[in-house]
């Protein structure tokens, strides 16, 4: 097995400030490349830490990627250490001090002093150029490991990494395995309950890896084969998809927006929401997807009674009678706002989000979500438990995938 270590360099992290995203980043393109990571370190800004990382993983990987310390400040010492541990001159590299030049030219300004540092390396070592920052990479080959150094600023570590690291790995140790995934992303069911349906289909396919991975309130479900061909994978996947039916929402990096997206454009449908509870998160959900105007065509947050009465038009007798938090009122919002719209699809949503605000008869996190397509709206009830962003998120995922239900012509729409 081709070994890798990965080495994140910076007090910043340690300490909580920054969070680590280049870790998850960079394992994943280099799995997914075949090159899975052996191990991942975070140390501080010491020259001394940094050494003895750099030693210890070059004793033990064929590739060390590290990430941070190549700036102009003072406490960017990767370079500086990265020489010390291998025994190599710390010097000016005209290549990099040249690309740190033009990088200044392409934004308008002269490098100062300070920025001249950042073509300090170590005397031997091979230029990356970075055309996303002033920053030059390098990677340094030491014994029977390459090490990789690329600035810790995302942006810039990825392509680097997708350009110039990648290339490089596959001219020195190319990958002895294939490796092939899929993902899909599923929604309204539990871990547990779906891992025993889909237990016949994990044992037939034993020599596919099936990863569980639930992001609040998602989980993406991961199907990875080694050295497996990629139509194994696809019969897998069909097979789950019989068991899970319209629990899976979609596949790869899609969302449940995204599916409802999809959907109301390829129908040719309009929509509008009314929102109380989850305060414009169905509404943003939506719109941040490029062209959305297509099919939404407006947003009200009618958090207040006063709002439902003036902005929706909502019966100020249905309030009275049943409260803001209702059945009622659900459905009384999803026909006003598709009226007041002109839109064929009208959404609503009403809750208590907590952590104040419930009763015996309405307890923290009952909703109701309302779905008007015609005459009579459809209400669902929901009592959901969690913190109050964790019900406000579930609350609009559950209403956008009634809407994705509806879209697909579903019978079970309405539970």
């Amino acid at each position: 097995m081709i070994r890798t270590i990965l080495l994140h360099i910076g007090n910043e992290l340690l300490r909580g400030e920054t969070i680590n995203t280049n870790a998850s980043t960079i394992s994943r393109i280099l799995f997914e490349s075949g090159y899975p990571v052996l191990r991942q370190l975070v140390v501080s800004d010491t020259p001394y830490d940094i050494q003895k990382a750099l030693l210890d993983s070059c004793a033990e990987a064929d590739f060390v990627i590290c990430t941070g310390g190549l700036g102009p400040t003072t406490d960017d010492l990767t370079a500086e250490a990265a020489a010390q541990a291998f025994g190599m001159p710390l010097k000016e590299n005209p290549k990099a001090w040249k690309m740190v030049q033009d990088r200044f030219a392409f934004l308008g300004r002269d490098p100062t002093g300070k920025d001249r540092k950042q073509a300090l390396l170590p005397e031997g070592s091979v230029v990356l150029e970075n055309a996303w920052g002033t920053a030059p990479g390098f990677y340094v080959r030491h014994k029977s490991a390459t090490a990789f150094f690329l600035p810790g600023v995302p942006r810039e570590m990825e392509p680097m990494l997708n350009m110039h690291v990648l290339s490089v790995m596959r001219t020195s140790k190319p990958p002895k395995e294939e490796i092939h995934s899929l993902s899909l992303l599923v929604f309204g069911i539990r871990e547990a309950r779906m891992n025993e349906i889909l237990d016949p289909v994990i044992r037939e396919f034993s020599d596919l890896q099936v990863a569980f991975l639930p992001r609040y309130p998602d989980i993406t479900l991961r199907l990875t084969g080694i050295g497996v061909p990629p139509e194994r994978i696809k019969t897998a996947a069909d097979g789950i998809r019989k068991r899970l039916g319209t629990h899976i929402v979609g596949e790869g990096e899609t969302t449940i927006e995204g599916t409802v997206a999809k959907l109301l454009r390829e129908k040719g449908l309009t929509m509008a929401v009314a929102e109380s509870c989850t305060g414009g998160l169905i509404a943003k959900r939506l719109t941040d997807i490029p062209g959305s105007s297509e099919y939404f065509e407006r947003g009200i947050v009618s958090y207040s009674n006063e709002s439902k009465i003036k902005a929706l038009g909502v019966s100020a007798d249905i309030l009275a009678e049943h409260g803001s938090v209702s059945r009622e009122t659900a459905s009384e919002m999803a026909r006003r706002i598709r009226f007041l719209s002109g839109t064929r699809i009208g959404l609503s949503v009403t809750g208590i989000a907590g952590p104040t605000g419930g009763s015996p008869e309405k307890p923290l996190g009952l909703v109701y979500i309302g779905l008007c397509t015609g005459d009579e709206p459809s209400v669902v009830e929901h009592r959901l438990k969690g913190t109050r962003e964790q019900i406000r998120l579930l609350a609009s995922s559950l209403a956008l995938d009634l809407l994705r239900r509806y879209l697909l012509g579903s019978g079970d729409v309405v539970k």
